[in-house]
């Protein structure tokens, strides 16, 4: 597990953009499954034992979750 966390801290940073190019674009249909596949996924890294992977995963979360508090707040607001 420890030998390729390279390839997972790697996958990690590129699905954290394209989540949220996606969250940014999409029109609602699937947004809610592609936010549960994602958070699953983001479970499972943050247990991971490498530093790298788990700063990955929570720098991934972080953006998620802002990029989903500003679509939030604007929908509120509208």
């Amino acid at each position: 597990m420890r030998t390729n966390w390279v390839v997972r801290e790697t996958a990690l940073r590129h699905m954290s953009r394209e989540v949220v190019m996606q969250l940014r674009s999409e029109d609602g249909s699937r947004i809610a499954r592609m936010i549960e596949i994602t958070c699953q996924i983001l479970a499972m890294t943050i247990a991971d034992p490498v530093y790298k992977v788990y700063v990955a995963s929570l720098v991934s979360a972080c953006s998620i979750y802002r990029i989903l508090t500003f679509e939030s707040s604007i929908l509120l607001t509208d």
